[in-house]
C-alpha cells in the first residue's frame, strides 16, 4: 500500500504526527495495514490502494476503517474479525463502536481487556501509572515543562536546519500565546519547576522569549530554565536581573 496524502493539513512547521507512518503491514495476517497519523492509529484495507487524507477525513473508504488511540486496540479488533469471520456492521453491539459512516473504534468496555491480552505493552502499562494533580502541591515532586517557543527567527542558516523547508519567521502571534501559557503554568503549578523552553530558532535574539524568561525566573518555584543556543550572544548580557545559577 502506498502511503501518500494529497491534501495534507498545512502547518507553519513540521508536525510528525501528521506525517503518515506505516506501523505494521498485513496486520494479524489480514489485508490491513496499521498507520499512525494525526495522533491516532488507523487500520486501512489494502483495497484503498493509498492513504489519502481526504478519504480518511470524509470516511469514503471502500472497506471498514478502524481507529484507536493505540495499536493494541487495532490488533484486538482485527483479531476479532479474523476469528469470527464477520463483517463489521453499525449495529454490532459486542466490540465495535460505529463512530460515523464507515469508521469504527473499540467499545470502552473492551478496552479493559487489552492489558490481559497484551501484558508486555508499555503503552497499556502507562495507563495505570500513579497520577498526580499538577495544580496541588501533592508530594512536592518537581515538574519538567518542555515547551519550545514557536519562533524560528535565527541569525544562522545551518545547512541541516529544517527551517529551510518552511522559513525563519518570528511567528509573533504564536509567540505571544506561548508566553502567556508559560507564565500561566508557572503561576498555577505550585511545585518546583524545571523548564526546557528554547525555540525553533535562536532564543537569545527573540525579545518575547527573553522577556518571558526574565518574568518566569522571578517566580520562586522555578528552579531552572534550560535552552539551546548557538551562543552568538552572551546569555549573561541579554537575560538581566536574574539568578545566573538558574540558567542552563
Amino acid at each position: 500500500m502506498e502511503i501518500i496524502i494529497r491534501d495534507k493539513p498545512k502547518f507553519n512547521a513540521h508536525m510528525e504526527s501528521w506525517s503518515p507512518r506505516l506501523i505494521k503491514q498485513g496486520a494479524e495476517g489480514q489485508k490491513y495495514n496499521i498507520v499512525y497519523y494525526g495522533d491516532l492509529y488507523w487500520a486501512i484495507h489494502w483495497e484503498e490502494g493509498e492513504f489519502q487524507y481526504e478519504n480518511i477525513k470524509n470516511i469514503k473508504t471502500k472497506k471498514p476503517l478502524l481507529v484507536g488511540t493505540n495499536k493494541e486496540e487495532i490488533l484486538y479488533m482485527l483479531r476479532f474479525i479474523a476469528k469470527n469471520g464477520i463483517k463489521i456492521v453499525s449495529d454490532e453491539p459486542s466490540i465495535f463502536n460505529n463512530l460515523y459512516n464507515n469508521c469504527f473504534a473499540l467499545e470502552i468496555m473492551h478496552q479493559r481487556k487489552l492489558n490481559d491480552i497484551f501484558p508486555d505493552s508499555p503503552t497499556l502499562k502507562n495507563q495505570y501509572l500513579k497520577k498526580s494533580n499538577l495544580f496541588t502541591k501533592g508530594d512536592g515532586l518537581p515538574i519538567l515543562i518542555l515547551s519550545p517557543a514557536p519562533s524560528r527567527s535565527c541569525n544562522y542558516r545551518c545547512d541541516y536546519c529544517f527551517n529551510h523547508d518552511y522559513d525563519f519567521s518570528k511567528n509573533t502571534k504564536e509567540m505571544i500565546s506561548w508566553s502567556e501559557n508559560i507564565i500561566t503554568a508557572v503561576e498555577k503549578i505550585p511545585r518546583p519547576l524545571f523548564l526546557s523552553m528554547g525555540s525553533s530558532g535562536e532564543p537569545l535574539l527573540q525579545k518575547i522569549w527573553i522577556d518571558t524568561t526574565e518574568k518566569v525566573l522571578k517566580y520562586p518555584n522555578v528552579e531552572n530554565i534550560a535552552f539551546v543556543t548557538n551562543l552568538s550572544v552572551d546569555p549573561r548580557q541579554v537575560i538581566k536581573n536574574c539568578d545566573k545559577n538558574k540558567i542552563g
